[in-house]
């Protein structure tokens, strides 16, 4: 598995005993990687709007969220939207 100059953050996370990553590139798509006891394989592309900088995940009962952080700042302030994602 390689990654791209673009990849911004890296972000591992379990859910059910399952190994996950999330790659964030900071443009308008995601790669979400399963671990399949070998390797991490590609399970997904996830477009975002605002452009990935960074993800976090969190759980509420038994469901999963995955959050990408897309907020950006300069001089004329913040930029960008942040988007919540269900995790299926």
């Amino acid at each position: 598995m390689s990654f791209w100059a673009s990849a911004r953050h890296w972000k591992h996370f379990e859910v059910k005993g399952e190994d996950y990553l999330i790659v964030a590139n900071g443009d308008n798509t995601s790669r979400l990687y399963h671990w399949d006891g070998v390797k991490f394989q590609l399970r997904e592309i996830i477009d975002t709007t605002g452009g990935a900088f960074d993800w976090n995940f969190m759980q509420v009962g038994e469901q999963t969220y995955l959050m990408a952080l897309a907020n950006t700042h300069d001089l004329d302030g913040f930029h960008g939207n942040s988007e919540i994602f269900r995790f299926e």
